[in-house]
């Protein structure tokens, strides 16, 4: 059954095209930004336990990556065989504007850190570790595009 269907062309094509994908980032990034200011809000965020806040906030974000690499395909790619493991992206503009989004969200976390925000006393260790693991996630996820974007450049010519 695998090799029939190694060869089969998917019928329903999952594919954001075109400026939906702009509409699909924006969105996303829109939602995030309500999430953040309902639950990570002291002023208006309800009593909700911090680390399943933190917990569904890092399973929104790898959501959000794991669907944009099956769904953002380029015009002439199909959808099986899957990318090789380093190609984040069809082009490596792509690669390089989805760096600098990772990126900026990376500053944020570092400057959050820095004025003790983030990895505070005053949080549970609980939380403390998810939101580690969420900045790891984020750095390697960073560190991943600009290989993509790189290793892209580099067949292209």
């Amino acid at each position: 059954m695998g090799d029939v269907m190694a060869g089969a062309r998917v019928g329903w094509s999952p594919r954001i095209v075109g400026g939906w994908r702009v509409g699909f980032v924006v969105a996303c990034f829109a939602l995030v930004m309500v999430y953040d200011f309902v639950f990570d809000n002291p002023l208006s965020g309800p009593s909700i336990d911090p680390v399943f806040a933190q917990l569904f906030s890092f399973i929104g974000v790898a959501g959000f990556w794991v669907c944009c690499a099956r769904m953002f395909r380029g015009p002439q790619e199909e959808l099986l065989p899957p990318r090789p493991w380093w190609k984040m992206t069809y082009g490596s503009p792509a690669s390089w504007l989805l760096a600098a989004a990772v990126g900026a969200g990376l500053i944020y976390s570092i400057v959050r850190i820095c004025l003790g925000t983030v990895f505070s006393d005053l949080y549970s260790p609980a939380l403390n570790v998810l939101q580690g693991v969420e900045l790891t996630f984020n750095a390697s996820l960073c560190a991943l595009l600009v290989n993509s974007a790189i290793r892209i450049q580099r067949a292209a010519r």
